[in-house]
């Protein structure tokens, strides 16, 4: 959910290196009330790939000059598409990165709390979800504009290690 340049940094370099297919959002088509056809066309892609690869959803950075919808609209199609697809197939856990994509992703799961169980990398924290349709199921999260380059490489092998 975060724009932030060192995410993106992150994330290229964890696709270049394990089983993730990336999906990347216009923020035009997140926003754009009129588009949610175009949305649900996304998720059901994403169901029909997710135990083949994980996926990594993610907001394109928006182009130079000013942007044309709010970051709250950009976000509300972000949230719509995630919450479709853990609602149809739910996922063995979830990241993710940036405190307001982070609260909306759990609202709009109905989890009511996260149990906090450790700090799984410096400033990144991982808990069980409570609640909402993915009870039980673990969650990490972390800053958008925070980490090494490698940190979610390094996070999702660390997960890799526990499984």
């Amino acid at each position: 959910g975060s724009s932030s340049e060192r995410l993106h940094t992150q994330i290229d370099r964890l696709v270049e290196t394990d089983d993730f297919e990336r999906w990347t959002f216009d923020p035009d088509v997140l926003a754009d009330a009129g588009r949610r056809r175009e949305r649900a066309q996304i998720v059901k892609a994403v169901r029909g790939r997710l135990g083949a690869s994980n996926a990594v959803l993610q907001i394109r950075p928006p182009l130079k000059g000013t942007p044309k919808y709010t970051a709250d609209a950009v976000l509300d199609g972000l949230s719509e598409i995630v919450g479709g697809v853990v609602q149809g197939t739910p996922p063995s856990g979830l990241f993710l990165s940036g405190g307001d994509t982070a609260n909306a992703i759990l609202n709009l799961i109905g989890a009511k709390a996260v149990r906090l169980e450790e700090e799984v990398l410096s400033g990144i924290v991982r808990g069980t979800l409570v609640g909402g349709a993915l009870d039980g199921r673990s969650v990490v999260t972390k800053a958008g504009a925070f980490g090494q380059p490698d940190a979610l490489f390094r996070l999702y092998r660390q997960c890799l290690a526990k499984e």
